[in-house]
């Protein structure tokens, strides 16, 4: 399991979750999505779409949350 403490939500939905990350995400591969606050749970998520940004070294991904309530 990877982690990225130092990912950052970008926006966010009932739906998913735009992130940006060190992280690399490829399509379909299902991660666990933290948000810190009050509930810091996983939320079972796939990613639907990735895009490395040489320039800055980010990773840029939507994350689709699965079986959510």
């Amino acid at each position: 399991f990877k982690a990225d403490n130092s990912a950052i939500t970008t926006d966010i939905s009932t739906d998913g979750v735009g992130v940006r990350t060190t992280l690399g995400l490829v399509p379909g591969e299902w991660v666990g999505y933290i948000a810190k606050g009050k509930f810091p749970h996983a939320i079972r998520s796939r990613v639907v779409w990735a895009r490395d940004d040489q320039y800055s070294g980010w990773m840029y991904a939507g994350l689709e949350f699965l079986g959510h309530a």
